[in-house]
């Protein structure tokens, strides 16, 4: 990424803002544990699973998953690091407050406002990601040459600003990637070119950008991966989780 630039805005209506939350108080997560950190890092992806924002907060000294209101199927335990963690409901929702600054309030509403402002960029069909918590890119290139593609992004974050108050950074961002794709089939000795390079996948409608490893002699149609308890082939899956209609390159 060449060329970014830094700016912040405060939002002028927080207090207008509402969410509501639920509490799980967890158990079996050691504060001792040198995995400690790694595996409040790992419960704090649930959000991932259950598509609502989830954070981590200490309340009188014992850990406590947020999670918003709205999810569905929050798991009663989960595996971490060397322990398996377990969430106990408790009773009631919380009224989350925008206008109301405490440590342990902003934690929670820096989280739900990014989940706010990532998760509509991350369902917009014409935006692009590289990697989480990277800049997303217009699918459209602003320009480009015979050999290279400018494309031009943003990444949004929700951030403390200097008085206190809560604001969003924008990043803007520029990224060139060459035009031309790989061959559809590629020798070891072709490979060994290029692999460890990056190169920007396209899975169904999302598109990635990877760092190949390794080459198999099996293609898409053959190759299989685990679903739930089953086996499927690649190709299979991809067409099942792409959101219709499928990318003409995924049809053909």
């Amino acid at each position: 990424m060449l060329g970014s630039i830094n700016c912040e805005t405060r939002p002028s209506n927080a207090h207008e803002l509402t969410s509501e939350y639920k509490l799980y108080r967890i158990k079996n997560l050691n504060r001792d544990h040198p995995e400690y950190y790694a595996n409040r890092d790992r419960i704090s992806k649930l959000s991932y699973k259950l598509r609502k924002p989830v954070t981590v907060i200490q309340r009188d000294g014992v850990p406590h998953l947020v999670v918003r209101a709205d999810a569905e199927n929050v798991p009663q335990m989960l595996k971490v690091v060397q322990a398996i963690v377990y969430f106990e409901p408790l009773p009631g929702t919380f009224r989350l407050d925008y206008a109301l600054r405490s440590p342990e309030n902003d934690e929670i509403c820096l989280r739900f406002l990014q989940f706010m402002l990532q998760d509509p960029l991350y369902h917009d069909p014409a935006l692009w990601q590289p990697r989480a918590g990277h800049a997303y890119f217009d699918k459209q290139p602003v320009e480009q040459t015979n050999d290279v593609m400018h494309f031009l992004g943003y990444s949004v974050r929700a951030v403390l600003l200097a008085d206190g108050r809560l604001g969003v950074r924008v990043h803007i961002a520029n990224k060139y990637l060459g035009r031309n794709p790989l061959p559809v089939n590629l020798s070891r000795d072709e490979f060994s070119r290029l692999h460890y390079k990056r190169y920007v996948y396209r899975y169904g409608h999302q598109w990635y950008e990877v760092r190949p490893t390794g080459l198999s002699e099996l293609n898409v149609s053959e190759y299989i991966i685990e679903k739930g308890d089953g086996l499927i082939p690649l190709l299979d899956f991809a067409i099942e989780a792409s959101r219709k209609p499928i990318p003409q390159e995924l049809s053909e």
